[in-house]
């Protein structure tokens, strides 16, 4: 027994059993629509019906069963049509609405036609195109960071094959920060004023001329604070965003001042904003606290070089060039560094080297010096002068 014919059968133990009968019939017409599966009008029809006789069949036999018949003024008949004809209703109302669900017909109408559904998005898209300065695709992966102006809300993306999509974004003006290692970072603002429309963006990332490697070496010794600060720092120097990365690589710094790799940050950061002296004492730091970190080293000999301290820019570019000998920058810097000292055996040992090793940039004349000593032909190597 069904759940229907349960509840038909209850009604007519009441006093009007007709409206029983006449409750099974509108029941029993739910309950096969409901198991329509097919799409077919001529099934549906057909069925419709069918359900019709069971409702002729239980006004045919009326008179037999409905005490109120007998006086036609009763009120119990109009109750009895009143009832039927809601349960009908009711009836076809739900399972108009079953058979659209299933037939994945929209029930959304718009304000236009009738029976024409809504076409809605949440938002627009953004694609970013990150090119090299040769204008190709940038093979190295990109780091991008979408922030929102005026929510602050922050979205993260990174290329895959130079391009990387943000979606469902609202009508807003957006900070757009891109960056990715051995690269200058780039920072925009992009505005979405509708969103029935998406935003392509090229950017173009020049090569960082001081590449570096931004890794923390000693993350393994930090505590997990100043690890955290540290890793949102390099992430915030690889957008050159020098504001923020300095706030989190000082408070790193402030909660563990021994670590070489974030003194070398802070360094390299100096070096990014001109600023020489905290340059110098950060790189400083960095090479006391680890001898070895080649990458400070390098830095610090460039900075001696610049400022004319040749001996100590010489005694920190032999630590690269013992540690690895394939930085070009370190030979330069070393050969004129002991040029300028007189010490032309070391001078003549490193420029051989470029000649030999240093490709293009080691053939170009003029490339080794930046000052000529008076006396020196550019396309010799120096003996004396």
């Amino acid at each position: 027994m069904t759940l229907y014919e349960a509840y038909a059968g209850a009604v007519c133990m009441a006093q009007n059993r007709l409206l029983g009968y006449t409750a099974y019939a509108a029941l029993s017409f739910l309950d096969e629509l409901m198991h329509v599966k097919s799409s077919d009008n001529s099934v549906f029809v057909a069925i419709f019906l069918n359900s019709l006789k069971n409702v002729r069949f239980a006004c045919r036999f009326r008179a037999l069963y409905s005490r109120s018949a007998v006086n036609r003024h009763h009120g119990t008949s109009a109750g009895f049509r009143l009832t039927g004809a809601l349960l009908i209703v009711m009836a076809a109302m739900i399972v108009g609405q079953t058979r659209s669900q299933a037939q994945g017909i929209p029930t959304s109408m718009g304000p236009g036609m009738p029976g024409t559904a809504i076409a809605t998005r949440s938002g627009a898209s953004l694609h970013v195109t990150i090119l090299d300065e040769n204008k190709k695709p940038l093979k190295q992966q990109s780091l991008i960071r979408l922030t929102d102006q005026e929510t602050g809300r922050v979205l993260f993306q990174a290329t895959r094959g130079s391009e990387a999509t943000f979606t469902d974004l609202s009508a807003a003006k957006y900070f757009l920060e891109v960056g990715a290692a051995g690269y200058l970072g780039m920072h925009e603002e992009v505005a979405i004023t509708d969103i029935a429309y998406d935003l392509n963006e090229t950017v173009i990332l020049a090569l960082d001329p001081v590449s570096v490697d931004l890794r923390l070496k000693d993350a393994g010794q930090l505590p997990s604070k100043a690890r955290k600060e540290a890793e949102k720092g390099i992430q915030a120097l690889e957008l050159s965003n020098f504001v923020e990365a300095r706030r989190h690589l000082e408070a790193a710094n402030r909660q563990y001042p021994s670590s070489s790799s974030i003194n070398f940050l802070l360094g390299y950061l100096a070096l990014q904003q001109k600023s020489q002296d905290q340059e110098l004492a950060y790189l400083t730091a960095a090479t006391k606290l680890d001898p070895h970190n080649v990458q400070a080293q390098n830095l610090l000999g460039q900075l001696y070089y610049q400022r004319g301290d040749y001996a100590r820019a010489a005694e920190a570019e032999e630590i690269v060039v013992a540690s690895s000998g394939d930085s070009l920058i370190a030979r330069k810097i070393l050969a004129n560094s002991c040029l300028k000292l007189k010490q032309f055996e070391k001078a003549r040992e490193s420029s051989q080297w470029i000649v030999d090793k240093g490709g293009s940039e080691g053939r170009r004349p003029g490339s080794f010096w930046d000052r000529r000593s008076p006396g020196c032909r550019r396309t010799r190597l120096p003996s004396k002068c």
